[in-house]
């Protein structure tokens, strides 16, 4: 998971919204790392599918905390 979580955060960095806070986050966002991984990184659906995963348990404990 640990890959998973730093590719997330290597593009939050390039798209700059590293400083984005948890709360201001919108499906919008998610749909663009989505379809990064999918395009720019030639992801097949299983590993899209990993990462919405990972992003909806990790943003999901984030908005609790």
């Amino acid at each position: 998971n640990t890959a998973l979580y730093n590719m997330f955060i290597k593009w939050l960095t390039s798209a700059k919204l590293q400083h984005l806070p948890i709360k201001s986050f919108k499906r919008k966002q998610i749909i663009q790392f989505l379809d990064y991984i999918t395009t720019k990184r030639q992801a097949n659906a299983t590993t899209r599918n990993n990462y919405k995963r990972l992003l909806s348990s990790l943003l999901s404990k984030m908005v609790v905390i």
